[in-house]
């Protein structure tokens, strides 16, 4: 998929391409896109004075003669230089009080009038209510993961009381000696830093069923998600696999980047163990495989939703649980794509950090950085786990689960909106009031985009709550981003530091 600065803002339909005397592509004689070549929905002029002073702002800045309502400005030309002029001439001409991150979160002028209009008293928008919904609480009675520089949980919460950032910077004579080109280490944008997961070469492959040649094609992910799996169940004390167990399994994986650096290259060799390579390494197969080898019979899902996967995995836990699905279910995900000494490419504009530093909500804050894990809780309805007398380390009040829509400056970018929404449709479930939250547990990536997008979307589900103190924090500047992993490495900290 192309990033958002990739995507053609302009199409212009020719009969055939311009070709110079020798057969290339004369881009000289390539005609110049006109306002209708540029890519707009479908056309609705302004209804007020809000909306046309907004679209005279947007005509100027773009340099077209017509911008409708529904246009997201990033699709019709805008770049975050020119959304500076736009935010510049909305402070001259309209509102004083505009932030520049306004744009991004309303990127329509329908919406940016809209906001306006709310925030000034101009008018009132209609605003979709959300209706509270009573649900059982869910008890975590189990936690089990492995992290950079923490083999288990209470590793990772030391760390985190430490401060400790587990990240390795590499010589030049370590990178080559891992097999990395010379052309790309002396490159001036490579950032030789990796925040790796010690082990992963490591399992009992006896123990867990296996072959040894299964074990060698099987996916880091898969194998340690296994780990993971037994290590939560037998120190909750349900590690008895002699009948099968009522257990649910809600679990994701990362992108397989050892297949593709690893077993790919070796197909051929391969080839006569058959399906085998196939269910050890797709996506598909994460969850069912893992109940297979621990003797589960509950339902047994593989999520797979980017750097949502984990979270998504136990809000999906929770509801099987409350419709009756198993007594218990696990619930988390695992991401391990980088194996040794290495780095990576920075480009201007991408989200990852030029100096391998991950900043969250800091005003150095210039990007992330990738990092591998994995995690798991142990999930059982409160009321039965107190009946049963387990051990319950925290306690899930409430969870809520939505989409951003289009209403947004891209696909890939967040939506005030919509994390707003599902902050407040986790609040009413759980029956609390923000004003009696004393911390957050944010995504965090220390992007500079992502973080002031996040901060606006609590602001917004707390803009009933009267001035409070509340602790925000990301376990990202410690281990990195583990993409599906990420949230449920900030779930076991928060529960860690409970």
């Amino acid at each position: 998929m192309l990033p958002d600065y990739m995507v053609p803002s302009a199409f212009v339909v020719l009969d055939a391409m311009p070709l110079t005397p020798n057969g290339k592509l004369d881009r000289k004689a390539l005609p110049i896109p006109g306002d209708e070549a540029l890519v707009h929905a479908t056309y609705e002029g302004p209804r007020g004075d809000l909306e046309r002073s907004l679209c005279a702002i947007w005509q100027e800045t773009l340099g077209v003669s017509q911008a409708g309502i529904h246009d997201n400005f990033f699709e019709v030309g805008g770049t975050s230089l020119l959304a500076i002029q736009v935010h510049q001439k909305i402070i001259a001409r309209l509102w004083s009080e505009a932030s520049l991150i306004d744009l991004f979160t309303y990127p329509t002028i329908k919406l940016y009038a809209e906001y306006i209009g709310r925030s000034t008293g101009r008018y009132e928008a209609n605003v979709d209510s959300i209706a509270p919904v009573t649900i059982p609480e869910i008890a975590i009675i189990g936690i089990a993961g492995r992290f950079p520089d923490a083999p288990d949980v209470r590793a990772l919460w030391n760390n985190v009381e430490a401060g400790m950032e587990s990240i390795r910077v590499y010589t030049r004579d370590e990178l080559i000696g891992a097999g990395l080109p010379t052309a790309v280490i002396d490159k001036p944008n490579f950032v030789p830093v990796r925040s790796l997961l010690d082990g992963v070469e490591n399992f009992d492959a006896i123990h867990f069923g296996f072959t040894p040649r299964e074990a060698e094609i099987t996916d880091p992910q898969q194998r340690i998600l296994l780990e993971c799996a037994y290590e939560v169940i037998e120190s909750a004390g349900y590690g008895d696999a002699s009948a099968a167990r009522s257990i649910g399994v809600f679990v994701g994986v990362g992108e397989n980047l050892y297949a593709i650096g690893h077993l790919f290259p070796r197909m051929d060799e391969l080839a006569s163990l058959g399906a085998i390579v196939s269910y050890a390494n797709s996506k598909d197969h994460a969850a069912t495989r893992l109940s297979y080898k621990l003797n589960l019979s509950g339902p047994s899902i593989s999520v797979n939703t980017a750097c949502s996967t984990s979270l998504v995995a136990v809000h999906q836990a929770c509801l099987s649980l409350m419709a009756g699905e198993s007594r218990m279910a696990i619930a988390g995900a695992a991401s391990i794509g980088e194996f040794g000494p290495g780095g990576y490419l920075f480009n201007e504009g991408d989200i990852q950090s030029p100096d391998g530093h991950c900043r969250a909500f800091d005003e150095r804050a210039q990007g992330t950085r990738r990092g591998n894990g994995a995690g798991l809780v142990l999930l059982k309805r409160l009321d039965v786990a107190l009946a049963d007398g387990d051990t319950i380390h925290a306690v899930i009040k409430g969870s809520a689960l939505n989409n951003d829509g289009s209403n947004k400056v891209g696909y890939t970018a967040p939506s005030v909106a919509g994390q707003a929404r599902a902050i407040t449709q986790a609040y009413l479930q759980a029956g609390i009031s923000p004003d009696t939250v004393q911390y957050v547990e944010a995504h965090g990536t220390g992007t500079m985009l992502g973080d002031p997008i996040e901060l606006r979307a609590l602001a917004h589900a707390y803009s009933d709550v009267a001035s409070q103190r509340c602790a925000l924090g990301s376990v990202k500047p410690n281990i990195g981003h583990l993409d599906s992993a990420s949230g449920i490495a900030g779930l076991i900290k928060t529960v860690e530091a409970l």
